[in-house]
């Protein structure tokens, strides 16, 4: 059997392709999800992987200049790490579609952001300086640092890669480089809304519904397919968010009952993924299993912690009453806010309230981030216990833990439903807001100028997001969208 490499979007699509290709007993070829083939297959000599809280406070830094005022973002360290993560987004943009600050300003012909960007320029290169001194990569400098892994790479006959979404123009140049080293296929499905896939390979002149199978570096076609899309779908509009789970209670009902599907084969979308906690108040069955885990966020150690420090932040009646309900006491920690610690004490107070944790799981989790925020505490002497509080509560908001539920049916978040077909499909919050979810990184420019200085724009972005659901629910047997209607929310345009 040949020594193939097989790439795909989502685990979850590694485990269907399983699924469909695989009869029981047969040799499996290697697989892997995109990140972690992106990561293999790119060297960076003398560079190390840098943490994200890192880069916020290394962000900070650059912006210690004359002139920085004109973007509005205030440079206090609690309200400055709020506004980094989109600056740093855009920095990515620019340099994973090779925009440079000198295109962008040929495409803003009135001159409308001329002052914002020569002060986002200095920021970056100033940020750019600290990324070098301290041998550090990430995905602002990575497009012109990596080298190809070729020794890692040769060891395939052929890789193919079964991509759904966008590509970056640095993700095709990359895609190239590696074609030249092993042959390497893309394996892509186009719809009416995939426009922007197509102009990546505009030689190759793709039309929309058709599977293709591409050999990048060759510029050939290999195979093409016409998709024929149907739907089966049913809205529904509820009066709140909260009667969204009684719907999807009674569409999982219908669709086993009288659809005949197998309540494995059903899948529970949500494009915010915060409802699944609402969901699971309401599964008295334990009918769910959730792909996206739990959030850290709603672990008792955490309300704890954030009670603590919204008291800190404003010691009003309600979170005085807060303290009360979680038998918090504000008194041990009165000292210790607003005064700089020393890194070895920030981390022996950090890692002191493991011992609240029950569950030898989430504990370890818990002691994982700690460790991991100690690797940065030194860069954070001076700081108050309040600001470090600050960071540690961002990162644990963005963990998640194995989400007890051993249900048939898969509740998960929109995107990890790319690559997958379920035959039932339930999708909630199909509001505007939700359905297409807005960008940071539009925030900068407007799409005017980014369509001539060859930026994705808005309606790129919607497109993307519009050929998700045009395959998650043309590829299902029967599919239900349930959206809230009432004075404050309005339906998906």
């Amino acid at each position: 059997m040949p020594n193939n490499l097989r790439v795909f979007v989502t685990h979850r699509a590694i485990r269907s392709y399983i699924a469909d290709h695989t009869p029981g007993g047969s040799l499996l070829e290697k697989m892997l999800v995109i990140d972690d083939f992106e990561r293999r297959a790119q060297l960076f000599p003398n560079r190390r992987q840098i943490d994200d809280d890192q880069r916020n406070i290394l962000l900070r830094q650059a912006a210690r200049f004359e002139g920085f005022d004109l973007l509005k973002i205030e440079r206090d360290f609690l309200r400055f790490i709020k506004s980094s993560p989109t600056i740093l987004k855009f920095f990515e943009e620019l340099a994973k579609e090779g925009v440079s600050y000198e295109m962008i300003e040929g495409a803003d012909t009135y001159a409308e952001y001329e002052n914002h960007l020569a002060v986002l320029k200095t920021l970056q290169s100033r940020y750019h300086e600290l990324l070098d001194a301290g041998g550090y990569v990430d995905g602002t400098n990575a497009p012109h640092l990596y080298t190809l892994n070729e020794g890692y790479l040769k060891q395939f006959d052929a890789i193919h890669l079964h991509f759904e979404g966008y590509l970056s123009r640095y993700e095709v140049e990359l895609l190239e480089k590696i074609a030249a080293v092993v042959p390497t296929f893309l394996h892509l499905q186009t719809s009416p809304h995939t426009e922007k896939m197509h102009e990546r390979f505009a030689g190759l002149k793709l039309e929309a519904d058709r599977e293709y199978v591409l050999r990048l570096g060759a510029g050939e076609i290999v195979s093409e397919t016409p998709l024929v899309s149907t739907y089966d779908v049913t809205a529904y509009p509820t009066p709140s968010r909260l009667f969204q789970s009684a719907v999807v209670k009674r569409a999982i009902h219908d669709m086993v009952e009288s659809d005949g599907i197998a309540p494995e084969a059903i899948a529970v979308v949500l494009p915010d993924e915060d409802f699944a906690h609402t969901l699971g108040l309401y599964d008295d069955e334990d009918n769910f299993n959730y792909a996206m885990g739990a959030p850290f966020a709603k672990q008792a150690l955490y309300r704890k912690l954030e009670a603590l420090y919204a008291y800190h932040q404003e010691a009003s009646h309600e979170n005085t009453l807060r303290l009360q309900r979680l038998n918090l006491t504000p008194e041990r920690y009165a000292m210790l806010w607003d005064h700089p610690m020393a890194p070895e004490s920030l981390q022996t107070e950090l890692l002191s309230w493991a011992s609240e944790i029950e569950d030898a799981g989430i504990r370890h989790t818990y002691l994982e981030q700690v460790h991991q925020m100690a690797k940065i505490l030194p860069e954070l002497t001076g700081h108050t216990f309040a600001e470090v509080m600050h960071l540690f509560l961002g990162r644990l908001s963005k963990v998640t833990t194995d989400l007890a539920g051993g249900g048939k049916v898969t509740v998960m978040g929109a995107l990890e439903s790319r690559g997958v077909a379920f035959e039932g499909v339930i999708v909630c919050d199909f509001n505007d807001g939700f359905v297409p979810k807005e960008n940071l990184k539009d925030l900068y420019l407007n799409s005017a100028v980014r369509h001539h200085a060859g930026l994705p724009t808005r309606n790129d972005r919607q497109n993307l997001q519009l050929d998700l659901y045009h395959k998650l629910l043309s590829r299902a047997k029967k599919s239900v969208i349930i959206y809230v209607e009432n004075e404050e929310n309005i339906p998906s345009s």
